[in-house]
């Protein structure tokens, strides 16, 4: 059952933050045009700028669970390396719980209020020429942190299943080495 949820998480969370990858191509590229036209025709247009605003925010929003599925995310190792397996996995658990999900659940919550309230007003762009639909943006803060909630709880079920036996080691690169999700 955990072996399942956690694959299904990892799974998701992969497919997520490949998709979150796509706009990092398209982002290269729409700076590309961007320099492009600024510099060869001394023309620049507002939604072009802003769209380049929202492909990042995209992949910034999106790539968080996607780090953390590979612990590549921000982590304080003054002491975490030194540990452990046993008590990684405590500290994961304790940190997920304490630390992670509320913040995560909070954001979740009042960014869905934002992006709702931005929809309701039909809210766009201040800039003459810029986008309409701020919803979308303002959507991916709940998304996003939706997903790190998500991947949260896999890192959690990893660190219980490693402490309740089920795991033989609390290594991040051999547990996804054992893993399908790549295939």
């Amino acid at each position: 059952m955990l072996s399942t949820t956690i694959r299904i998480i990892d799974k998701t969370t992969d497919c997520v933050g490949r998709f979150a990858s796509l706009f990092t191509h398209l982002l290269v590229w729409l700076i590309c045009a961007d320099v492009l036209m600024r510099y060869l025709f001394d023309a620049s247009e507002i939604w072009i700028m802003e769209l380049e605003t929202y492909f990042f925010a995209i992949i910034f929003l999106l790539g968080g669970s996607y780090a953390s599925l590979f612990d590549q995310h921000v982590r304080v190792d003054l002491w975490y390396d030194r540990m452990s397996d046993k008590h990684k996995a405590i500290t994961d658990i304790i940190g997920g719980l304490v630390l992670l999900m509320p913040w995560a659940i909070i954001l979740m919550l009042v960014s869905f209020e934002y992006a709702h309230t931005s929809y309701r007003i039909g809210e766009k762009s201040a800039q003459p020429g810029g986008l309409p639909y701020s919803f979308i943006l303002k959507s991916m803060i709940s998304i996003g942190f939706f997903f790190v909630s998500l991947q949260g709880i896999s890192q959690m079920l990893k660190a219980i299943q490693y402490l309740i036996g089920f795991s033989e080691n609390y290594d991040v690169q051999q547990r996804l080495s054992s893993q399908t999700f790549n295939k």
